[in-house]
């Protein structure tokens, strides 16, 4: 009986596929990412082209080009006002503007969130005069005054002609800009329409597929209200069945709901809809329609943006596995897998590398977070990318890891916190969605992992039909340590331990901060814990990657000092990396081999069988994982920025082979320090036998080799560049956070960015801004 049903089975199974063409069934398809219509619009969009809201960064059509006015250093009066004269350059001077103003000040906290204004003729000169009850006895700040344009109209974007495919679908985000929505921008329509485009058009008309004979199909007509926009990106997903089949050319485009309300009293004989709104020139020509009734000052600008807008299709399920890439911001290697009194410090980190492969001696390219996570997603060095802060930008020449997965046809998405990973510096780069959990009020945040596994599982949820990439990062880890008090379980006995023992004992005393990092260290491993079992009830960790590794460790007085990206010494350089890839990675492998952030990228990429591209200078860790280590000992080299207590800030670099490692200034090929780490890993002994001397001089030539010939790469498209796109400065929620963080001086002496473009003085008009409440 068994046999006869198993042959019944088989025969039922052959005829299936014989009835179905022999097509995957459904659950063998994915929907992959086969257009992203954003790159092929007309008007074509500049690269890098995206907005945020609410810090979720997209890719967009209608993103707005803002205008700096002035940049300037202001003292509140004793009543908290500000002013500042603001000179327009010409070409504003006749185009409504929305001012959006920020304050900063160093290190200075609860400055407050200046109102946007929206001004209908700015002419050559204003004030802007703005009272706060916060800035009653701050000092000197710095002002910061952008101006946005306020539009009626909007342009249209038409797309090169598409293939749909059977079961395709559209996802798109519809939004209004949150810095114009807060001057009052007004509700808009949104509209999508599919026309048939090149040979097929005719055909597709006659087979009725589009609306009308024009061959146009209406996707979407939706009026999003200020309301509704308040709360940011407003996802939609589009059938594109009716399509399936044909070529075709999308059409977005935008009009103001109240000039759509209002409409022509007498509509010409033979007009179309889109001719129905009243002409510039004639405004009186127009009445309201019965209902709605009349408004007294109906909104006259808006600012639409579409977020992200891509098409899909169903794909046979390939080689491509999804990719988690986890960064534990500021977790050091070498407190994995520890035990303080008797607990342990990583018991679901200790639990995963029993399912997969953990390196044991991982370096960062660079001890702070800017730069280890850009070398982590280019697979370049610091010397060579030159992103070491966020307000820099990574050259055009070096693609990003994103961008590639992105080509190869993954969704992605990241998750990031506290606004050292920006969009600006080129991170946003290749991901359709980017979240910089970066909090308005500029305050240091002890982390956020809740809030950002949270966010990475919906999203991995709604993308789980896609190739995903996804990358998490959290400060969860990072000063200030302050665990919930479930897990500051190793607080008391360090402040003890500490005080206890003496100089030169045996037991180190550690800083009593340490015990708050370990517990910090303890919360971040049950949250990534509670994810990682989330992803197995899922049964999405089968199909998947998953990468868990750290940007530095964090220095606990070893050397001197407190905190990390002041120097290359080990504390501070070595992460974890835990690669767990069931089924393709063998479960408890140990790796002890040297391997580096920059080796992180190419080794997705090869295990996800997707080409490296040609800047990669990390090399793919597979043979590792495999068991076919190729016997070479690749240098790796680390990078830090060290400040002096009576000097500037100078660059270190480090260059370490597995067994020695050599310190240098970026000024000198003389090593500083040269190192045994085979025998003395806490670097307790400089050594200074003269062939390893000379072997460090003739590595520091090999990587100022590197920063010479990336300088030179990065000046040739810098120059050719120059005419179309400018480097971005910060914008106002990230300048407030980098100087939370000491990484601005906001009360410096900058001179105002914009100044008047040679025009002739006009009468000082006056914008004045309410208290804040």
């Amino acid at each position: 009986m068994r046999w006869r049903g198993m042959a019944a089975f088989l025969l039922g199974a052959v005829g299936a596929l014989a009835l179905s063409g022999c097509r995957p069934a459904p659950e063998d398809l994915v929907l992959e990412p086969v257009a992203r219509l954003w790159e092929q619009v007309m008007p074509p969009l500049l690269p890098d082209t995206r907005c945020g809201l609410r810090f979720d960064v997209r890719p967009a059509l209608g993103c707005i080009t803002t205008v700096p006015l002035i940049d300037t250093r202001v003292t509140p009066d004793p009543a908290g006002r500000i002013t500042a004269t603001i000179e327009v350059p010409a070409e504003l001077r006749a185009s409504p503007l929305v001012l959006i103003p920020a304050v900063l000040a160093a290190k200075k906290r609860g400055l407050p969130v200046l109102p946007r204004h929206h001004i209908t003729s700015p002419g050559a000169r204003f004030t802007f005069d703005a009272t706060d009850a916060a800035l009653i006895g701050v000092g000197p700040l710095r002002l910061i005054v952008v101006a946005a344009p306020a539009r009626a109209t909007f342009p249209e974007w038409t797309t090169a002609p598409v293939e749909v495919a059977d079961g395709s679908e559209m996802r798109v985000a519809l939004a209004i800009h949150p810095d114009l929505l807060r001057a009052g921008a007004g509700p808009v329509y949104f509209r999508i329409v599919a026309r048939a485009a090149g040979e097929r058009a005719g055909e597709a008309s006659a087979r009725g597929s589009a609306s009308s004979a024009s061959g146009e199909t209406v996707l979407l007509d939706e009026l999003i209200e200020p309301d509704d926009a308040t709360h940011g990106w407003i996802d939609r997903r589009i059938s594109l069945d009716r399509l399936a089949g044909d070529r075709i050319q999308l059409i977005f485009s935008n009009r103001l709901a109240t000039t759509d309300r209002l409409v022509p009293a007498a509509r010409p004989a033979g007009s179309s809809e889109r001719d129905a709104a009243p002409p510039p020139s004639a405004p009186e020509a127009v009445a309201f329609v019965s209902a709605p009734p009349p408004v007294s000052a109906p909104p006259a600008f808006s600012a639409p943006l579409w977020g992200a807008p891509r098409i899909l299709a169903p794909r046979p399920r390939g080689p491509h596995r999804n990719i988690i890439l986890v960064s534990l911001d500021t977790m050091r290697a070498d407190l994995l897998g520890r035990h303080e009194q008797g607990r342990a410090v990583t018991p679901e980190l200790d639990a995963l590398v029993r399912e997969g492969a953990v390196f044991l001696d991982a370096i960062s390219a660079f001890t702070s977070t800017t730069a280890s996570h850009m070398s982590l997603l280019t697979s370049t060095y610091p010397a060579q990318h030159e992103v070491t802060y966020p307000a820099q930008r990574l050259p055009r020449w070096i693609p990003t890891l994103t961008e590639t997965l992105a080509q190869a046809g993954y969704a992605t998405a990241a998750f990031t916190e506290n606004a050292m990973i920006t969009a600006e510096a080129g991170f946003a780069r290749g991901f359709d969605v980017f979240v910089e959990d970066k909090r308005a009020d500029g305050k240091i945040t002890a982390g956020a992992i809740d809030d950002t596994l949270a966010r990475g599982l919906r999203w991995i949820r709604a993308n789980s039909r896609s190739p995903f990439f996804v990358f998490l990062h959290t400060y969860q880890v990072h000063y200030p340590f302050d665990p919930p008090a479930d897990f500051a379980v190793f607080r008391a006995a360090n402040d003890a331990a500490a005080a206890a023992a003496p100089a030169g004992a045996g037991q180190r005393a550690w800083p009593p901060s340490f015990g708050l990092y370990l517990g910090e260290m303890l919360y971040a491993d049950a949250r990534l814990g509670a994810f990682v079992r989330e992803l197995k009830w899922r049964d999405l960790l089968d199909d998947s990657l998953l990468v868990i590794t750290a940007d530095h460790g964090e220095a606990f007085k070893e050397h001197g000092s407190l905190g990390h990206g002041d120097s290359t010494y080990e504390e501070q350089i070595r992460v974890p990396l835990l690669v767990v890839a069931p089924g393709q990675v063998p479960a408890g492998i140990r790796v002890t081999d040297q391997v580096s952030g920059i080796d992180v990228a190419p080794t997705i990429l090869s295990l996800v069988e997707v080409a490296a591209p040609e800047t990669h200078f990390g090399r793919s860790l597979l043979p590792l994982l495999t068991g076919n280590p190729s016997g070479d000992r690749p240098v790796r080299f680390a990078e830090a920025v060290q400040k002096p207590a009576s000097a500037a800030q100078r660059r270190i670099y480090a260059a370490r082979d597995g067994r020695h490692k050599w310190i240098f200034a970026a000024e000198s090929s003389t090593p500083l320090e040269i190192y045994d780490l085979g025998a003395d890993r806490a670097e307790r002994q400089s050594l200074r036998d003269p062939s390893l001397v000379e072997r460090g001089r003739s590595l520091w030539r090999q990587l100022n080799r590197l920063k010479i010939a990336a300088g030179a790469r990065t000046e040739r498209e810098i120059a050719a560049a120059a005419a179309r796109e400018e480097a971005p400065s910060p914008d106002a929620a990230t300048a407030r956070k980098l100087a939370a963080l000491g990484y601005l001086d906001p009360a410096g002496t900058a001179e105002p960015v914009a100044a008047a473009s040679g025009a002739s003085a006009a009468p000082a008009g006056t914008i004045s801004t309410p208290q804040s409440r």
